[in-house]
């Protein structure tokens, strides 16, 4: 319109000026440039323009509060900590505040906020103001859901057989009455986590982890496994454990063999105890189970469910008796388990040396423990001790007034094999056993005969006495009651026996 608006002589980003229109009035205007080079000649164009100063209408910002949520309450509280994490814009400006309600509650007056809201059903709303002061809302709808409680299971219910063995029949693995049981367990929870395991049979806590073991008596045990997530809540689930009686070996005959075979049905070092039920054979004792591999038993005696004297044919260290055990001394192994896996403890039961037998051909081969406390002994050779003297086809009795490492009492002839045709250097006796009627089984270090009964050393004869001590008399019964060579035995030496 003939005013000026500007000049540019530089023109190193192209020639141009500034209008600000809001100086001339609304209408039609004419803007003219006008061109000069360095000689001053001009030149001009002109264009029209409309001017309109009026200013356009502000923009509202959107808010955004985020999606819906649904949460559990994982502590039990009651409470629950949300995240709100939101987001405005603006169009024609920028947004300046945020504001988060619940109702008329104020949340929180940023972006993103944490607020902590109790169990049920909550609609928020995000507002966002922009820089004209104009508004936007959303809203989001969060669920907190009551914790819920876990569940427990205790696995499935189960039958153990009291008579269950390791790979060999007839063997009872635990002589303490009890079975080891694995119980194993586990826990779920929807909308937490499991923090706890907790086995109970009544009141007593067997163990506090998924899967346990615990020692379970003959009968039947109700198991409940507790388990608890990390709201405090609890979840639970029995399980029925039987344990079935442990029946007695049905043995007729235990022995130990002089030397290590496996002809008689079963690998068996000399070690060892085997049990015959008049069939087959089965372990009732591995001595290499609890230090004795290499050693040999000279004689034993079953006393209970879970004790055996034994006697060793050398001087031995035996595990857990400090002094040498002597071949004249006894000692009582303590089976916590017998069987094909053998544990327990040994001490020494009676030290020879205290009551005699002191000489090398005293060594005990044959030992019984008579329900009245006395012992009955029988040496390998001849024998001397305070009051009596003997050979080794006899049998003497000791009574004892104290065990252990101070061994006293006194001795006294209960049989005399010579007296009743035992006399042979073969008829030594080396084992021997008696039943609840008094009756005499015996086995001897080679072939024997004496009156109606002969045999080897792989057998066990039995005499049923008339009168015993220093003059013995009685019969022996005309059939063998164990025939070793029909059981592979006829090249080895029963050099132990007893009787269930």
């Amino acid at each position: 319109d003939g005013a000026s608006i500007g000049t540019d002589t530089d023109g190193s980003d192209g020639w141009s000026a500034s209008w600000n229109t809001t100086s001339s009035g609304d209408g039609s205007h004419t803007v003219t440039a006008t061109a000069m080079d360095t000689a001053g000649q001009t030149n001009s164009g002109s264009i029209p323009v409309n001017v309109d100063n009026t200013p356009d209408a502000n923009q509202p910002p959107t808010a955004n509060a985020g999606p819906d949520q649904t949460l559990s309450d994982t502590d039990g509280s009651g409470v629950e900590t949300v995240t709100l994490s939101g987001s405005g814009a603006d169009p024609d400006g920028f947004v300046i505040s945020y504001q988060w309600k619940e109702g008329t509650s104020v949340l929180g007056t940023a972006a993103s906020i944490t607020a902590d809201l109790s169990v049920g059903v909550h609609t928020v709303t995000l507002t966002v103001t922009d820089d004209s002061g104009a508004t936007g809302s959303d809203t989001a709808v969060i669920s907190v859901n009551a914790n819920q409680p876990p569940s427990a299971d205790a696995g499935p219910d189960q039958t153990i057989d009291g008579s269950a063995t390791s790979g060999t029949e007839n063997v009872i693995l635990s002589s303490s009455g009890t079975e080891t049981v694995t119980l194993s367990g586990s826990g779920t929870d929807l909308d937490g986590s499991i923090i706890s395991y907790e086995w109970r049979e009544g009141s007593s806590i067997l163990g506090t982890a998924a899967s346990i073991t615990a020692n379970l008596g003959v009968g039947i045990h109700t198991i409940t496994l507790t388990v608890t997530d990390n709201g405090g809540l609890i979840g639970q689930d029995e399980a029925v454990v039987t344990i079935t009686e442990q029946p007695a070996i049905q043995a007729i005959l235990y022995f130990s063999v002089k030397e290590s075979d496996r002809d008689a049905g079963l690998r068996v070092a000399n070690e060892d105890i085997v049990a015959f039920d008049g069939t087959d054979f089965s372990l009732y004792f591995d001595g290499s189970d609890v230090g004795l591999k290499g050693f040999r038993l000279d004689a034993f005696s079953i006393t209970s469910d879970n004790e055996i004297l034994m006697s060793f044919p050398w001087s031995s260290s035996i595990p857990g008796i400090s002094k040498t055990v002597d071949d004249s001394d006894i000692v009582r192994f303590t089976a916590t388990q017998l069987g094909e896996d053998t544990s327990g403890t040994f001490e020494l039961y009676f030290d020879g040396s205290d009551v005699g037998l002191t000489r090398s051909n005293e060594d005990i081969d044959a030992i019984e423990l008579l329900p009245d406390g006395r012992l009955l002994v029988s040496t390998k050779g001849s024998f001397r001790v305070p009051g009596l003297s003997g050979k080794d086809e006899d049998i003497v009795a000791f009574t004892p007034s104290s065990l252990g490492s101070n061994t006293s009492g006194f001795w006294a002839p209960y049989f005399d094999g010579s007296d009743v045709k035992l006399s042979d250097r073969s008829e030594d006796v080396n084992a021997l056993a008696l039943d609840s009627q008094g009756k005499i089984y015996l086995s001897t270090t080679g072939d024997f005969s004496a009156f109606d009964a002969s045999g080897r050393d792989e057998d066990v004869f039995i005499f049923t006495p008339s009168t015993l001590g220093s003059t013995t008399t009685g019969t022996y019964d005309s059939s063998l009651f164990f025939n070793g060579s029909l059981y592979g035995l006829s090249g080895n030496d029963l050099s132990a026996i007893d009787l269930p």
